[in-house]
């Protein structure tokens, strides 16, 4: 095989009778990426998802970046999926390579389609020099959670009923309401998967949970690549293809305005309103699974505070206030705090999330 062309690999996903063949290819070398470029340029739309140890956190690497083409063909089954080997990327003497792909990343002209992006956003950057919240992008959790109101009709009663399954919040949801005004239980990328598309072959990989079971995430940095990591990361792709057909079918990425609104509220979500810094992971705030819709559908030019608890950069409104006192920590720590089930296992979140600021 020559040093222009990319590894073609596929991976079989079977469930009952339906069978979905992913093939992909790996690209290792100067020209294997820019082939990958040029045919990603050629799209109105494409998908992207990163993969490493612990991205995005202090101690995190980049060693995938996952980029996919549209579903084509009557059957919807032809994709050109690209695994850019970054690792490979620091080696390579020819800028022009890190340049074209910078350039793929910060088009106003191709849509960037992903899957909670802040984790991916903070990894191209430091690897690349360039993010994509500034470009167009659409988080397709981000559409999730709009369109259970808006298109399936979720009650605010069911929206509590998600809220009060996360561990001790059930108590909560009744003597602090204004606590969770918003607030929503965010699901990941597999779980959606199984809840719209439940009879698609395309499951996650168990031997990719058992290493995040065991804390193994490290495996992501070997070269060569295990075959089962490239077989998920391209799988990730397709997933997000999927969704993204069936979100499209049902209006939950919707079109014109609507769909316009959701790509800056998939820009706020993804730079995380201006916050650059990696994420600590032992911090006891490390806030997971749920998100307030106010911290991406504020004015342009509301104020934005720090919290003093898991440094997120929210609008005033993710704060509670009690006359001219204002808390330090946001609404989203505040129920961390108070939720017995994470007490347990973090007893000093209840005494730091207690401060409050004077706005006089």
């Amino acid at each position: 095989m020559t040093s222009s062309m990319c590894a073609v690999r596929s991976c079989k996903h079977e469930y009952k009778r339906r069978t979905e063949v992913v093939k992909y290819e790996v690209c290792t070398t100067p020209s294997s990426v820019l082939t990958a470029v040029r045919v990603l340029s050629q799209h109105r739309s494409i998908f992207l998802d990163c993969q490493g140890m612990s991205i995005g956190h202090i101690d995190g690497a980049l060693s995938l970046l996952s980029l996919g083409t549209p579903l084509e063909g009557r059957d919807k089954k032809h994709q050109r999926i690209f695994l850019i080997d970054t690792l490979a990327l620091a080696g390579f003497p020819d800028t022009s390579v890190l340049y074209s792909l910078r350039d793929l990343l910060s088009s106003q002209a191709t849509v960037k389609i992903i899957w909670d992006g802040r984790m991916d956003e903070i990894e191209l950057r430091h690897v690349l020099g360039v993010g994509i919240a500034h470009s167009p992008v659409i988080d397709l959790q981000v559409a999730e959670i709009i369109g259970r109101r808006k298109v399936l009709g979720e009650s605010d009663y069911q929206r509590k009923i998600r809220l009060g399954k996360r561990a001790g919040l059930f108590p909560l949801l009744r003597s602090c309401p204004a606590l969770f005004e918003g607030m929503h239980v965010v699901m990941t990328l597999g779980k959606c998967v199984e809840k719209y598309l439940p009879h698609t072959a395309l499951k996650k990989d168990p031997n990719v949970t058992s290493l995040q079971s065991r804390k193994e995430m490290f495996r992501f940095l070997e070269r060569p690549v295990p075959g089962f990591i490239l077989d998920h990361s391209a799988t990730n792709i397709r997933m997000l293809a999927r969704l993204f057909d069936s979100f499209s079918s049902r209006q939950i990425v919707p079109r014109g305005h609507a769909l316009r609104m959701l790509m800056q509220m998939s820009a706020r979500r993804v730079s995380r309103n201006g916050l650059t810094t990696r994420v600590d992971a032992s911090s006891p705030f490390r806030v997971e699974g749920l998100l307030l819709l106010d911290s991406i559908m504020a004015p342009a030019e509301a104020e934005m505070i720090d919290c003093t608890a898991c440094g997120a950069r929210l609008p005033t409104s993710s704060f509670l206030r009690k006359g001219q006192l204002r808390r330090e920590q946001c609404r989203l720590c505040v129920a961390l705090s108070l939720s017995t089930g994470h007490t347990r296992s973090h007893p000093e979140a209840k005494k730091l999330a207690a401060t409050w600021r004077s706005l006089t």
